[in-house]
């Protein structure tokens, strides 16, 4: 099973650090780079780490820094993994005695094969957007489809990453399905920090049931709530993908039907396919999704029934789009035939269900 790792870097704040450790975060990154918005001194990374709760690791990120003070930070300062974003070369990374990252700005394919040749000692690579100036932090993304296939060793993806895209670019490399619903209820209705993460949504139950036949599979043990982790490794083993149709709208009555929600800006769709090249199976979670999907489509489609599966052609790809019931509690339908729907959609998309 791949497991993905979150790193969240230019923390400058403990109260930052402690909130990322809360939420999941495997590191925290602390920049030692004079010129960043978010670079910390010795003392500020010294208070950040100071209260982190066991393994979480510290990454620090350096910039071209000479020796004697990388030496000096590392004397001071608890560090686990250094990131090296500036123009060192193998050598010098590993002179440290700590496994390192070497950040590489990406223009083409080619240049996540040279760095792999010429940074044998890195324990992984890290892949961000090439821009002329800067060596990183600019929230700009690259052509991720590159990465497929290219590479002989661990990688992190950095740049651009959003809680809209973040999803997409995990699946990149093998997803052949994408589930895509409308928009996410109001923060304080979230049970984690994942998609569907109200408890009440039964989504994540009938995940369970379709593929483990137990509805709690997913539910955290003694807790009104799931374990995104737990999720986000199944459906990266399983190639399926997650994202929204709606990546802004008001939800005029304050509550999750879609009933009452307006759309103010709707998903790049052409954009998040160009990223998941094996995807030939969309299914959405209930009517409102599939009514802005067609939208986006723009072909004048006919709205499927519920549990109908139709030929969808868009931005060069032939696909197929299912139209699934929705998993809010509101909807009526009963548990178990919301599992027997999308059931029998992943046994069409070839994926292997649990067999009672």
């Amino acid at each position: 099973m791949n497991t993905i790792r979150t790193k969240i870097c230019g923390i400058t704040r403990s109260e930052d650090a402690l909130a990322a450790a809360e939420l999941g975060a495997d590191a925290i990154g602390l920049v030692f780079y004079a010129k960043s918005k978010r670079a910390v001194n010795i003392e500020q990374a010294q208070a950040v780490v100071k209260n982190l709760p066991p393994f979480v690791s510290v990454v620090a990120l350096f910039v071209n820094e000479n020796e004697q003070t990388i030496r000096e930070i590392l004397r001071q300062v608890p560090i686990d993994v250094i990131q090296f974003h500036g123009d060192e070369d193998d050598d010098f990374c590993r002179r440290f005695d700590r496994p390192y990252l070497k950040a590489v700005r990406v223009q083409s394919a080619a240049d996540i094969q040279t760095a792999c040749t010429k940074f044998p000692n890195a324990r992984a690579l890290l892949f961000d957007a090439y821009h002329p100036t800067e060596y990183g932090g600019t929230g700009q993304s690259f052509d991720w489809t590159m990465l497929h296939g290219n590479i002989g060793k661990p990688w992190v993806l950095a740049g651009g990453l959003s809680a809209e895209n973040v999803v997409e670019a995990v699946k990149i490399s093998g997803a052949t399905v994408m589930m895509m619903g409308t928009f996410p209820p109001k923060e304080e209705k979230h049970a984690m920090q994942f998609h569907y993460p109200n408890f009440q949504n039964d989504m994540w139950r009938v995940y369970g049931l379709v593929f483990f036949g137990d509805a709690a599979h997913f539910q955290k043990q003694g807790e009104k709530a799931f374990d995104a982790d737990k999720i986000k490794a199944f459906l990266s083993e399983k190639g399926i993908a997650s994202c929204p149709t709606v990546l802004k709208a008001i939800r005029e009555h304050g509550n999750a039907s879609d009933k009452f929600l307006k759309v103010i800006e709707t998903v790049d769709l052409a954009a998040v396919l160009a990223q998941m090249p094996k995807c030939r199976h969309l299914c959405t979670t209930g009517g409102k999704a599939t009514e802005v999907l067609l939208e986006i489509q723009g072909s004048g489609m006919k709205m499927p029934k519920t549990g109908e599966t139709v030929p969808f052609h868009y931005a060069g790809r032939d696909l197929t789009l299912t139209r699934l019931p929705s998993t809010s509690r509101a909807y009526p339908l009963s548990l178990a035939k919301k599992a027997a729907a999308y059931r029998a959609f992943f046994e069409m998309a070839g994926l292997t269900v649990f067999q009672e």
